[in-house]
């Protein structure tokens, strides 16, 4: 997830899409499988806390001289023309891909610290993505000490599974301010949507009063002759409507039931009910009662569908609002339809990441903002989210999607040029939670060097320092392609700068 040229100050972030908990919107996002790295409820233990950096040393000086990339000037060194400058490890804290699956009955353990897997990886840029709470922001400015020796570094104000909040992202400010190396931020798993998966229901807050009422209403006044509605498929069987009322209004305050039904207990069914056929200025769906009466104790609806005659009437235009709402993710708004305009669920909405824009921009510095996107996300759904940021990087969660690379690139190029696009680099499979095949290293690592020679991305990013002493064939087979490309100087690429 990296930009290629001057500098990843404005690097990457790997964003993920986030799914459903199996016990209420409370549980969280992080127990929806197949989401991206950070939200996998399998994969978690990938990314878990590490120990406290330790102090590094002797070897802070081998890296100094090897990279030879320290700083002491007000802000980082401008970076030079070659491959190697564009290159980036991702990071997390010791130990937090600990447990993933090497094969023959193995699990991964490391003790590889941020800068010593850049330090063997051979890269002199880092990224480094907090863990929940690990490090804590009193261990930040430790931290910000131990990365002096790399020549560039970019903090995340996401971290894994899109973890956020302002006192994060105020300290993280901070020691952009004090450690003159940090040149820029990145948002992880920032994303909590995937353009192949379902829209988010309408839900109602746990404990709802009955009845729940929402109400729709058309830019005009339509006639409706039959409405379909779509049981909610939350994976615990909480959040499901029971009896229901469908209400008609020809001026908005005055209402008339017009029918009566019941919703069965099971996922994504679908009752349909015949209605007047007169033309009405607002239509209202009462939920009576639920069939979650020992769960979240409360209603949802995963789809609404309404008719005239048999042509089935668009609802981009309506407008819908619900007496009850769990949350802003779950609003009565995903019932009508696919609103390209509406931007999908996020870490932060549009205007909050536009209010961190104005915040960093007072420091006084060049900090750009990556978001990390990825392959499935895809999506000019996105746009409202990607316009206010600076740098996108693209990752592939599954290997197997890496045949369609080229085709991923040329799509996402499209929607988000001319913002930079970083390439993010897995050097373990992640997705399948097996070693990464070399095959399909060379396949990404020989694309990004095509594209950074063309000048079409900014950088690449290799995931990550916590595998970097696993003994990985794809990761010594990195590390040998490094050492044989990183003189090259990118004719495409020279002259550009940050945007």
């Amino acid at each position: 997830m990296i930009s290629i040229l001057p500098d990843l100050c404005g690097m990457p972030s790997r964003g993920c899409p986030c799914g459903m908990a199996s016990r209420g919107p409370a549980a969280g996002r992080h127990a929806e499988v197949d989401r991206g790295f950070h939200a996998h409820s399998t994969l978690r233990v990938v990314r878990a806390c590490h120990t406290i950096l330790r102090t590094i040393g002797a070897s802070t000086a081998i890296l100094i001289a090897a990279i030879s990339s320290t700083s002491t000037a007000s802000e980082p060194p401008s970076p030079s023309d070659t491959v190697l400058d564009r290159l980036w490890i991702w990071t997390h804290p010791v130990g937090a891909h600990d447990g993933i699956n090497l094969g023959g009955g193995r699990q991964g353990k490391s003790r590889m610290t941020p800068v010593a897997g850049a330090r063997y990886l051979g890269v002199p840029n880092l990224c480094f993505i907090h863990y929940a709470n690990n490090p804590t922001i009193s261990q930040f400015p430790q931290y910000g000490r131990d990365f002096r020796p790399m020549k560039r570094v970019v903090w995340s104000l996401t971290g894994a599974g899109g973890d956020t909040s302002p006192q994060r992202r105020d300290a993280g400010l901070k020691l952009a301010q004090e450690f003159p190396s940090f040149c820029g931020f990145i948002l992880d798993d920032f994303l909590h949507w995937s353009a192949d998966s379902p829209p988010d229901p309408w839900l109602a807050a746990n404990g709802a009063q009955f009845p729940v009422s929402l109400v729709l209403t058309p830019p005009a006044p339509v006639a409706i002759e039959r409405i379909a509605l779509v049981q909610t498929s939350w994976p615990s069987g909480d959040y499901r409507s029971k009896e229901f009322a469908i209400d008609l209004s020809e001026d908005g305050r005055q209402w008339k039931e017009a029918g009566r039904g019941v919703m069965p207990n099971t996922a994504g069914a679908r009752v349909e009910l015949a209605l007047p056929g007169a033309k009405v200025a607002a239509l209202r769906i009462r939920i009576l009662g639920t069939h979650d009466v020992q769960g979240s104790r409360s209603c949802g609806l995963a789809g609404v569908q309404l008719w005239q005659r048999d042509r089935l009437v668009p609802l981009d235009l309506w407008k819908a609002s619900a007496f009850s709402t769990y949350s802003e993710r779950f609003q009565a708004g995903n019932l009508l339809g696919s609103a390209t305009g509406r931007p999908v669920p996020a870490s932060m909405t549009p205007d909050q990441l536009a209010a961190l824009r104005k915040q960093i921009a007072a420091c006084g510095r060049k900090l750009p903002i990556t978001c990390v996107v990825y392959t499935n996300q895809i999506s000019p759904r996105i746009l409202p989210h990607v316009n206010q940021v600076d740098k996108v990087a693209m990752w592939t969660w599954r290997s197997e999607d890496l045949r369609s690379l080229e085709a991923n690139f040329e799509k996402l190029r499209r929607i988000v040029q001319p913002k930079p696009i970083l390439l993010g680099c897995y050097l373990f499979d992640y997705g399948n939670n097996r070693p990464m095949p070399v095959d399909r290293m060379k396949h990404q690592c020989e694309a990004g060097l095509q594209w950074l020679r063309e000048g079409k991305i900014e950088g690449m990013i290799f995931l990550a320092s916590n595998v970097c002493d696993m003994n990985l064939p794809a990761v010594e087979w990195t590390r040998e392609w490094i050492k044989s490309v990183g003189h090259e100087r990118p004719p495409g690429a020279v002259s550009r700068r940050d945007p």
